[in-house]
Order: C-alpha cells, then sequence, then structure tokens
C-alpha cells in the first residue's frame, strides 16, 4: 500500500520519538504522586496522594505507545527488527543494511511496509 509522504514522515516522526515518549511516560508517572508532607511526621505511604496529571501531550504519548506497540506485536520479525533498529536505536541506513544483511532495496520495501501498518494504526490511512 503506498503511503502518502506527508503520512510518512509524522509516523517516522512517532517511531524516532518512541524512545523518547516511553521515558517521559515514566518520569510524569513517577510524579504523579504529591511530595511528601513538609513535617516529615507522617509515613510515606500515607502522604502520597494520586495527582490528576492528565494534559493533552501525556494522553497523545499514551495513544502513540500504545499504537506503536500494537503494531510491533503483529509486525513480522524482519519489519520488527528493521523499525528497532532505525528508528529506536538511530542507526543509520548502512548500519540498519549490515545489521540485517539485507539490500538498501529491501530496506525501503520492508520499511515502507512496516509504515503502512503505523498508519494504519494511527488511522491516517
Amino acid at each position: 500500500m503506498k503511503v502518502l509522504k506527508h503520512i510518512k514522515k509524522y509516523v517516522e516522526g512517532e517511531l524516532f520519538n518512541y524512545p523518547i515518549y516511553k521515558e517521559a511516560l515514566l518520569q510524569i508517572k513517577e510524579n504523579t504522586f504529591l511530595q511528601q508532607s513538609a513535617n516529615n511526621l507522617v509515613p510515606a505511604t500515607k502522604d502520597k496522594v494520586p495527582h490528576p496529571f492528565l494534559d493533552r501531550s501525556t494522553i497523545r504519548m499514551e495513544a502513540s505507545i500504545s499504537a506503536i506497540e500494537d503494531v510491533l506485536s503483529i509486525l513480522p520479525e524482519k519489519y520488527r527488527r528493521l523499525i528497532e533498529l532505525r528508528y529506536f536505536r538511530s542507526y543509520k541506513v548502512g548500519q540498519v543494511v549490515d545489521e540485517l544483511d539485507i539490500c538498501v532495496r529491501n530496506f525501503f520495501n520492508y520499511r515502507d511496509e512496516a509504515i503502512s501498518f503505523f498508519a494504519v494504526r494511527f488511522g491516517l490511512i
């Protein structure tokens, strides 16, 4: 399936940002509890109160992470490996080609096919 260029760029951006989103979401979840009281007389577990922290960017990150993980779970191994190397580990195209022992043409074919899976899951096509 041919994916339009602007959709491909959006999906690639989300894939490059996936590790960043995961780390940011982890930090947000760790900070969802209020700090312990100033006098420190109350046990830490008693003083921690859930803090509602749901802004648009957090919701968007959660949705993006969920969509990416859904697609990764169903992608064929060769596509999943390519996505992990290229987007999550920031390998250059030549490094991915060498690591997967494929030709450059297959790299771009596999990449485009994998991106179409993500575009469908993101609701872009």
